[in-house]
C-alpha cells in the first residue's frame, strides 16, 4: 500500500512540475505554434491534418 501511495505523488508531482515529457509542437506556418504536446496528442493532430487536407499544419519537434 505505501508503495502504491509513493507512486501516485511521484506521478502526480511529475504531472505538475512539468516533468512529463512533451517533445513536439503543432503549428501553422511559422505565424502559430501550441504549447508542447505529447506524442499521442501529436499523433492525433497528424490524423486531424490528413482529414482536414490542411497542409499549412505540421508537427514538429518542440525547443
Amino acid at each position: 500500500m505505501r508503495l502504491f501511495l509513493v507512486s501516485c505523488v511521484l506521478i502526480l508531482s511529475a504531472g505538475v512540475l512539468g516533468c512529463v515529457e512533451r517533445p513536439y509542437v503543432i503549428c501553422r506556418g511559422e505565424a502559430y505554434c501550441t504549447a508542447p504536446l505529447t506524442h499521442d496528442e501529436a499523433m492525433h493532430a497528424a490524423q486531424l491534418k490528413k482529414a482536414w487536407g490542411d497542409n499549412s499544419l505540421y508537427v514538429r519537434p518542440g525547443q
